[in-house]
């Protein structure tokens, strides 16, 4: 197979559509999804990759067999993708639940100041 189309097409595949940022409320600490631009993207996916291929011994071959396995959907870069896919869904309802409790409690503020 061809070098460039396997890097690209591992790079596609492990390519995150968002990231899970850190807020803190008061005492409590709340995860937020935001979407963020295509660079920002690949560079935490190739970061994954290589970060997950320096952890090998091997180096170089290492890192052709993590790009071989994440273009084929397995490996660790994936897994941290789908991981990363998870912990969205089980934050998903207290996101949903925060962000309608903020949008009330502005409703109630506009109209107690009416």
């Amino acid at each position: 197979m061809n070098p460039s189309f396997v890097f690209k097409k591992a790079l596609l595949i492990c390519t995150p559509c968002f990231e899970l940022k850190k807020i803190q409320k008061g005492n409590q600490a709340v995860y937020v999804v935001k979407f963020s631009k295509l660079s920002r993207r690949q560079s935490i996916a190739m970061r994954w990759l290589v970060s997950f291929s320096k952890s090998g011994s091997k180096g170089y071959k290492q890192l052709g067999v993590d790009l071989f396995s994440a273009s084929n959907s397995k490996g660790k870069s994936f897994e941290k993708k789908i991981d990363l896919i998870r912990k969205s869904e089980i934050f998903k309802n207290n996101l949903i639940f925060n962000y309608a409790s903020t949008t009330v409690d502005k409703k109630l503020k506009k109209r107690k100041t009416a």
